[in-house]
């Protein structure tokens, strides 16, 4: 059977070509709802599809859109991707997925296999500390939104998990909770979220010091090659329980930067006879599924991650259509989900 064309659906509808392609390629054009339903049932009775290649050559605009995160086996990405990828499907979009591996070079190559590739724009998940990947991409003339990692003095919109504020919400919880000997527990800190969760856990266990000691432990594991993966935030977590064991006294409560390496570390305890909630509480970041075990439901905190990639979407597909942003920064309010990890001291 031939390719089915915009003639054929012409035909079907009795409309002209020219409205039948107006309705399909979603153009501002007034078309009324009677030739628009005329137009959406006849492409769907004849199964049309539309070609990518010819589209982009009749309206000279390119309907992709690239998407960059550190690694897409983590949890937080993952959904992440779910929600650009929500949001461009109903512009009628395609989204381009890289992976850039945990490599600030790997994400450069990305960003220029995107700019080759003349997609419309880019929400790009850096870990470029600097913002040089960004600035190179603003010079390209690349439309560009940072989301998730907070990356300083970047000339773009961007759409944040509220990183430094997190450790206050989870201090308070458990200070709440009866805890006065807090630690916290990372990943190495070599990504932008961590390095603020960090600054965050700093400042609130100094308003905090009257009422609660703090310590933090950072994993040393060298990370795996192509980026940490599920393996390499267990193993982080595992080695962070083994160190919190080989301290004279335990913290009453720990939190870690992720959900994984709380289940590492849950893993360690619990091998060697620690009881969580009953010798040591436990609190997660990400919300995720390792968050949920029926064995041992981890607290952890949800940073709205899909809500992230939403909001960054539409501020891409704002600037696309060229439209002034009002307020080019964002900050996705994060929500604590109590399990049963955390003991009650009170």
């Amino acid at each position: 059977m031939s390719h089915i064309t915009v003639f054929d659906v012409a035909r079907r509808c009795g409309l002209s070509p020219t409205t039948v392609s107006r309705v399909l390629n979603n153009t501002d054009y007034p078309v009324s709802e009677q030739a628009r339903q005329k137009v959406l049932q006849a492409s769907k009775e004849l199964d049309y599809s539309p070609n990518p290649a010819g589209r982009m050559l009749k309206t000279k605009k390119n309907y992709d859109i690239g998407l960059i995160v550190p690694n897409i086996s983590n949890y937080t990405y993952a959904i992440l991707a779910t929600g650009v990828q929500k949001v461009a499907a109903a512009y009628g979009y395609q989204v381009i997925l890289c992976t850039s591996f945990d490599s600030v070079e790997m994400e450069r190559k990305n960003i220029e296999l995107l700019r080759k590739k003349q997609v419309a724009g880019i929400v790009l998940v850096t870990l470029d500390w600097t913002g040089d990947n960004i600035a190179y991409a603003v010079s390209k003339k690349l439309r560009i939104v940072a989301a998730e990692q907070a990356v300083q003095n970047v000339d773009c919109p961007r759409v944040l998990a509220d990183h430094f504020h997190i450790p206050f919400m989870i201090m308070d919880y458990l200070v709440q909770m009866g805890h006065r000997d807090i630690a916290f527990l990372s990943a190495p800190l070599d990504r932008p979220s961590r390095k603020l969760l960090y600054s965050g856990y700093q400042e609130a266990g100094e308003k905090m010091k009257q009422v609660c000691r703090t310590q933090a432990l950072f994993a040393t594991l060298e990370p795996d090659a192509q980026g940490p993966s599920f393996q390499q935030h267990i193993a982080y977590g595992m080695e962070l329980g083994q160190r919190l064991l080989q301290q004279s006294t335990m913290p009453t409560a720990i939190f870690c930067n992720n959900d994984m390496v709380a289940l590492g570390a849950l893993q360690k305890l619990i091998t060697c006879g620690v009881r969580v909630p009953d010798d040591v509480s436990l609190v997660g970041i990400d919300n995720s599924p390792y968050s949920q075990l029926p064995y041992m439901p981890i607290s952890s905190v949800d940073e709205n991650v899909s809500k992230t990639g939403q909001e960054a979407a539409k501020m891409l597909f704002a600037l696309i259509k060229g439209k002034e942003q009002e307020n080019p920064e964002r900050i996705i309010e994060a929500t604590l989900v109590a399990r049963g990890s955390v003991r009650d001291l009170r």
